[in-house]
């Protein structure tokens, strides 16, 4: 293969990779979308490296804007070897890793103290 076929190859790829991460994105999304939970929810894309600005939050009230990067995504099927070391692994399940990432996000930026 030529290299320039090589390079269209390689972004081909990636875009359709990308393409399909963003359709599980949105589907996660759109699970809050129904009632009774009724959010509004937004998605906003960058290219490289692959990241992905989530918002969510009520209809007329301010909500919650975060980033998902692709890393994550990574680290989501990952495991510790027998050394105790993090091996980072691709998710099978995307839209899992997504709840996963999402409900994180969310924890970090609404936490409070409880007494």
């Amino acid at each position: 293969m030529e290299w320039n076929q090589q390079v269209h190859s390689i972004i081909g790829e990636y875009k359709q990779h990308k393409k399909e991460l963003t359709a599980a994105l949105n589907k996660v999304l759109s699970e809050l979308e129904v009632q009774p939970f009724g959010y509004v929810t937004e998605v906003k894309s960058e290219d490289s490296p692959i990241k992905w600005t989530v918002s969510i939050g009520k209809r007329g009230e301010r909500g919650a804007e975060f980033d998902i990067i692709y890393r994550e995504l990574e680290n989501e099927g990952g495991n510790y070897d027998d050394n105790g070391e993090w091996i980072k692994g691709f998710p099978e399940d995307v839209e899992e890793a997504f709840r996963k990432i999402i409900v994180k996000r969310l924890q970090q930026i609404y936490q409070f103290n409880r007494r």
